[in-house]
């Protein structure tokens, strides 16, 4: 049930950004600010924000992420809610636990095709996934591309994704200048 209201609580996150986004007071949907929570008495941690994938320049859809670990169950919840445009579209996955201490947790997931990896560091409040081919793979599968992303600011993302996007637009203008 816990699971639910934080699924609510993201669309709900997205939904006032895109209001915000249609009333001219926000040039575009961004997620929430990165927070990491650890909770040592409970066993439990949460971390939230948008994934940013630093190394691409094709920026893609950042998901708004929710992420809820029991260290008790030896379970990771990641609540994950992407904005279409006309539509958002939530998913939820649940991971284990593979390894933890005081400062860290990681949770992974391996099918046939791809390795999903995702790190937790309590001491800095870093959350980083890696989403890699996985060494035996059949044919079918499809190109194989390592992925690393960080959680992060969402607002903070969008900003620096319309910085970089505002200068890609001002090369070609600025071309004539370049010997």
């Amino acid at each position: 049930m816990r699971f639910l209201v934080w699924a609510a609580i993201v669309v709900a996150l997205l939904e006032l950004a895109r209001e915000a986004y249609v009333l001219g007071t926000l040039e575009r949907p961004a997620g929430p600010p990165l927070s990491v929570h650890a909770m040592p008495h409970l066993q439990a941690v949460s971390a939230s924000g948008a994934w940013d994938v630093r190394e691409s320049d094709n920026f893609g859809l950042s998901p708004v992420v929710e992420i809820d670990c029991r260290l008790s169950e030896r379970l990771c919840r990641e609540t994950t809610a992407t904005d279409f445009g006309q539509h958002i579209f939530v998913d939820t996955f649940d991971y284990s636990i593979v390894e933890s201490s005081e400062s860290l947790i990681r949770y992974a997931n391996v099918t046939e095709c791809v390795s999903y990896a995702v790190t937790i560091d309590i001491p800095t409040s870093r959350v980083i996934a890696t989403r890699s081919p996985t060494p035996e793979r059949p044919a079918s599968c499809s190109e194989p591309i390592t992925v690393t992303m960080e959680l992060a600011d969402g607002v903070a993302v969008a900003a620096e994704r319309r910085r970089i996007e505002a200068s890609r637009q001002a090369l070609p203008l600025l071309g004539w200048m370049v010997p």
